[in-house]
């Protein structure tokens, strides 16, 4: 059957479906009401905004501010389409100095909800209040208000059912709505910004003179520490660059946004993105990104805000100049920066004192000791016993060759190091002689199916273990076999199975900023789920009690934080459950043992045996390969022997 419509008269569109049109431009969901409110308040000059939310906006959303008001008839006015004070003529459009301007976001907003516009002037003795239900206007009166405008805008979506099939749950909205707001209070520091959900204070910051202490008040005092001056130049001529960049010591994955900010509008610009990466290029390890608060002011008739129906994406004039100005002050400033002692924000410090994760020992392995005596002789003989840098190997010896090797290192202890080093041949020629005679001699003739068959031999750089599978040399990294192992036991308590937990001794105290409490509150079940106990501590606190025993021996607080940074800001596009085995993964890589940490045998031999108890053992969860094998007949032919 032909899918051809035939012609049909050409006729307008009734008022209300064009503001439902409009509504789905600009109205994606209750965190997009709150944006075009607070930026209307912003534009109206005002001093102190409070929004209050039930329901995830949708119940109710209201925005209250100090600033102009309107009157009567301006009020009324403003619920129509294409109505607005902010521009007048073509010259106007192509030179927007304001955050909101398109003149149907009110009216859109007021089509799918029971919207109520309460405002006064100051002049005024009393105010004008609007009901408006579904965009038609349902009762107007004079009330006593205090001088400033309140919307409110109750069910949302009530005559779109459609439109609400497509909201997440009433926490992932909060959330949302947290994140656009906290974007609009950062790049207005002097305005006070309060966030009450079902009359619950959520956010409370407090007016500021500078940007780094409103930085310092939304994003916490870890990362405003990690932060540094971008001062603002207006060497450019009429280009100005201004704001504060982390220090590259400090990265998160990519997909963590920036703030940027064009005019103070925040903003997702490529051209922005691509200079700030740039710049970051060769200082930051593959795949993570830097944090950057950054301020560009430049003509307004240099940028086209209206590309975008919510303006969140602009256009350059010279794209290439915003380019090359962002990426030299951004260049200039790392150059003149001092490092710090901030560490990553979450990758693992390669070192030694670092908490080590437990590796429990099955029982069968406890008389494999290591013997210690053997390295400080090989060390002390070879002058290199204070070399911190220098690579170590502990051999795996029978009782046999420990005794010769306590024996060697008895007389040498007393001998110089050069006199020690002329030792060397005849004693490693014995060592290694007794060694052949170990317990593991009958795996040398067969190949081992599994990591649990291994010969260990000892460990490179206190970072790869050196087994034999009985044809070849096998080099393992501890790190990524630990990090396999971990991520597939956090995996299987996520899918329901039975965790073991470890409770504090004493509680830990977790104080978060407003974001990640955001977060930790929507995804507190997930957490409960992997073994982790937490308990609300008052606002933005919370109490640890328990956490899962697998990661007894790691930062806790460190890794929780890094975990809800994760959460807060992967991308809408990406499943969930992507976004939590990517929380997983990290929890798996702090609570591993580190690159750097030396090793006993017992504690290799258990690693050995636990790797075979996972899936995709030969991968670490970031697709790292865990090992790598060296036939016998290739270490022959690279000695010349074959």
């Amino acid at each position: 059957m032909s899918s051809v419509i035939g012609p049909r008269a050409v006729r307008l569109l009734p008022p209300e479906l064009c503001n439902q049109i409009a509504a789905g431009e600009v109205i994606e969901r209750p965190a997009s009401v709150v944006k075009e409110l607070v930026e209307n308040a912003l534009d109206a000059g005002a001093s102190r905004i409070r929004v209050d939310i039930e329901e995830g906006g949708r119940k109710l959303i209201r925005v209250s501010d100090d600033g102009w008001g309107m009157s009567a008839s301006d009020a009324r006015t403003a619920l129509l389409r294409h109505a607005t004070s902010k521009i007048a003529s073509v010259e106007d459009l192509n030179a927007i100095r304001t955050l909101g301007f398109r003149g149907e976001a009110l009216a859109a907003i007021a089509s799918v909800s029971h919207t109520t516009l309460a405002t006064r002037v100051a002049r005024a003795d009393t105010g004008c209040l609007i009901e408006v239900s579904g965009g038609r206007i349902q009762d107007e009166r004079e009330a006593g208000l205090a001088p400033g405008t309140s919307i409110e805008v109750r069910e949302l979506f009530f005559n779109t059912p459609a439109r609400l099939k497509f909201l997440k749950s009433d926490l992932a909205e909060l959330r949302r709505i947290q994140t656009m707001l906290q974007r609009l209070a950062m790049v207005a520091p002097g305005v006070h910004v309060q966030l009450f959900v079902d009359g619950r204070a959520r956010l409370d910051v407090p007016p500021h003179q500078a940007l780094s202490d409103r930085v310092l008040s939304l994003l916490g005092a870890e990362t405003h520490a990690a932060l540094r001056p971008l001062e603002s130049s207006d060497s450019d001529d009429d280009y100005r660059v201004g704001g504060l960049y982390s220090d590259p010591r400090l990265h998160y994955r990519s997909g963590t946004p920036s703030y940027v900010f064009v005019n103070g509008r925040w903003v997702q610009d490529r051209t922005i993105s691509a200079a700030i990466n740039t710049a970051y290029r060769d200082l930051l390890p593959s795949g993570r990104v830097a944090l950057v608060v950054l301020l560009l002011e430049l003509p307004p008739e240099f940028v086209d805000v209206n590309v975008h129906p919510t303006k969140i994406e602009l256009r350059f004039r010279d794209s290439d100049r915003v380019f090359r100005l962002v990426y030299h002050r951004l260049r200039d400033a790392l150059g003149r920066s001092t490092p710090t002692d901030v560490a990553s924000a979450e990758e693992p410090e390669r070192a030694a004192s670092a908490p080590r994760p437990a590796l429990s020992m099955p029982a069968q392995q406890a008389s494999l000791p290591l013997s210690r005596p053997l390295d400080d002789f090989l060390q002390r003989a070879a002058g290199i016993r204070d070399a911190g840098s220098a690579p170590t190997l502990y051999p795996q010896l029978s009782s046999k060759s420990a005794e010769l090797a306590c024996d060697a290192a008895g007389h040498a202890g007393a001998e110089a190091p050069q006199d020690s080093a002329r030792m060397l041949e005849s004693q490693i020629s014995r060592v290694l002689d007794a060694g052949r005679e170990g317990p593991h001699e009958a795996s040398m003739g067969q190949t081992s199916t599994g990591y649990s068959d291994l010969r260990y031999i000892g460990q490179l750089a206190h970072t790869y273990l050196l087994a034999s599978d009985g044809r070849g040399l096998v080099v393992i990294d501890q790190h990524a076999a630990h990090e396999r192992i971990t991520y597939q036991r956090l995996l299987a308590a996520r899918a329901g199975q039975p965790i073991a937990q470890q409770r504090l001794l004493f509680p830990e105290l977790l104080e978060l900023d407003a974001l990640r409490a955001a977060a930790l509150e929507e995804f507190g079940d997930y957490f409960a789920s992997l073994g982790f106990e937490l308990e609300p501590f008052g606002a933005g606190s919370f109490a640890l009690h328990a956490v899962p025993a697998m990661l007894a021996g790691s930062a806790h607080e460190k890794l929780i934080k890094e975990a809800l940074t994760e959460l807060v800001h992967h991308e809408r596009s990406q499943r969930i459950d992507e976004a939590y085995e990517a929380v997983i993964a990290r929890m798996a890589c702090h609570a591993s043992v580190r690159a750097g940490q030396s090793m006993s045998a017992e504690e290799a031999y258990s690693l050995f045996a636990q790797m075979d108890e996972v899936e995709f053992r030969g991968q670490c969860p970031h697709g790292r390969p865990v090992s790598f094998r060296m036939s016998l007949d290739e270490i022959e032919r690279r000695f010349g022997r074959r």
